[in-house]
């Protein structure tokens, strides 16, 4: 886990606790790469998150408020419909920005942004 994203639910959760990141969580590490880039891609196209600080790397959250979460009554599971229509577009503006745009999406994801979106240029983008 990269440095800072541990930060919040550390301090609402655990307050009494002293976080600490492991040496390898530095956000200058190689693993961490891709989050960096997304990190970019977040800040170019939406100028008002604000960067982490140098050295962090905090979670970026999306608003999606009003949005219905549905639970599996078997497994207790969840899943929300309305999340991914809210982020799908932002997703997708990522994976197309991306030279050869090569992405492993999760099946059950892919079926849902079928499903959903009815439309080609986001199942190319998952799939290219």
């Amino acid at each position: 886990m990269a440095v800072g994203m541990l930060d919040w639910i550390a301090e609402v959760m655990y307050g009494d606790l002293p976080l600490q990141y492991g040496e390898r969580s530095s956000v200058a590490n190689e693993q961490f790469a891709a989050g960096g880039a997304l990190k970019k891609y977040l800040i170019d196209q939406y100028p008002e998150i604000k960067p982490a600080p140098a050295g962090k790397m905090l979670p970026a959250f999306i608003d999606c408020r009003e949005s219905k979460v549905f639970t599996e009554p078997l497994t207790k599971s969840k899943k929300c419909k309305d999340q991914v229509k809210v982020t799908l577009p932002v997703l997708v503006g990522r994976v197309l920005s991306l030279p050869g745009r090569n992405v492993i999406a999760e099946c059950v994801h892919i079926r849902l942004v079928q499903v959903l979106s009815g439309r080609p240029s986001y199942i190319t983008a998952f799939l290219a």
